[in-house]
């Protein structure tokens, strides 16, 4: 409401600030509000030429959504997906199965293509809307560095993080770009209070097992002690999970192998060539 604008406005301490309206349609997944992360790896900026990952992250809500109201609009946990909120409440529900789309708080992008599908959703039509709104952002950042020197628009590589929900009518809102997307693979289990939790079981039959091993031998102590680390408020455990570590590695290794193909190319090659065999396609270039 218009008094409500203005008294967030006068409490702004800072010079500027973001203003975001509010998708009150969101598309919904058994009863829970949802968005994506998605990757794009900006190769150069003269020429243009960026990529798009095809696995990404599909983080839920922990509890159901409720229209906001000026008594729900607070349940914060109804309307937000971000991790830092969602990891200290007890309905988060952890899973580990990247081919799962169905389960979970936090799941892989192409599992949950495949879980809308079965559903009925046309998950081609929501594919061309993250690509068009990936393009879109990535000409409209290039733009505005066009004053940059030449060397650093040929000679540089960065991924993003681009946020999109999508509202009832399939249609992709861009929430967010992140210049540094978070690439931690682990989550945080509360080892005290009421809500105490032990990591499962990392075993032979989990799809990721090799992926899950790795990552907890790379964790070392902190992998099996109970820790105060700021990542938490309450003690807790920290363990590898399997939905992080299967976009993350894939979108990690394919930028990788395509900045290193195109650093050892004795010739031009083109974006065709780069991306091949990875996780990533064309985007721009």
């Amino acid at each position: 409401r218009p008094w409500e604008l203005e008294k967030k406005r006068e409490a702004i301490k800072s010079s500027g600030a973001v203003l975001q309206s509010y998708i009150g349609n969101p598309m919904l997944m058994q009863g829970f509000k949802w968005d994506l992360r998605v990757y794009v790896l900006l190769l150069s900026i003269k020429p243009l030429r960026a990529f798009l990952c095809r696995e990404g992250l599909v983080r839920l809500c922990c509890d159901p959504y409720e229209e906001p109201t000026v008594r729900t609009k607070s349940h914060i946990t109804s309307h937000l997906t971000n991790y830092a909120i969602s990891k200290y409440q007890p309905t988060y529900n952890h899973t580990d199965d990247p081919d799962d789309g169905s389960k979970g708080t936090k799941r892989t992008w192409t599992s949950t293509l495949a879980f809308l599908g079965s559903l009925g959703r046309d998950v081609g039509a929501l594919q061309d809307q993250v690509r068009h709104i990936s393009g879109a952002t990535v000409e409209a950042m290039a733009s505005e560095l066009r004053d940059l020197p030449t060397s650093v628009k040929r000679n540089c590589f960065h991924i993003l993080g681009l946020d999109i929900m999508f509202s009832e009518d399939s249609r992709g809102w861009l929430l967010e770009v992140n210049c540094c997307p978070s690439l931690r693979v682990d989550s945080v289990f509360p080892a005290d209070g009421p809500y105490a939790e032990m990591p499962a079981e990392i075993s032979l039959d989990m799809p990721c097992y090799p992926l899950m091993m790795t990552a907890r031998a790379a964790m070392g102590a902190k992998a099996t002690n109970i820790c105060s680390c700021p990542a938490h408020y309450r003690r807790h455990r920290h363990a590898p999970c399997g939905i992080d570590l299967a976009a993350k590695t894939l979108c990690m290794s394919g930028a990788l192998e395509v900045v290193r193909r195109d650093m050892q190319a004795t010739s031009a090659l083109t974006s065709e060539e780069l991306a091949s065999d990875t996780e990533f396609d064309t985007l721009i270039g």
